[in-house]
């Protein structure tokens, strides 16, 4: 019985110092840790913030043929390119 009691403690200090064993772990709680923070993750780099795009045109015809679709918003503008630019 003591033989066993040390070759199972032997086995296991063995398998738990292994480079595989330690860095699967690591792997693991990593997984874990991303899959339990997605929401956050995601929040981070998509942002809630919403795009707004001039659309300047000159003959008056294309501004309300643009939908607003999510977080991009089109905005019909009177103003010219360049003074839009410098702002």
């Amino acid at each position: 019985m003591d033989r066993t009691l040390l070759l199972i403690k032997q086995n296991y200090l063995q398998k738990v110092k292994a480079k595989s064993f330690i860095l699967m772990t690591l792997l693991y709680m990593a997984v874990i840790l991303v899959a339990v923070n997605w929401t956050s993750i995601k929040d981070v780099f998509s942002g809630d913030d919403q795009v707004k795009v001039a659309l300047v045109d000159e003959t008056k015809q294309l501004g309300a043929t643009f939908p607003e679709k999510g977080d991009v918003e089109f905005e019909a503008t009177t103003e010219d390119r360049k003074t839009l630019e410098k702002k």
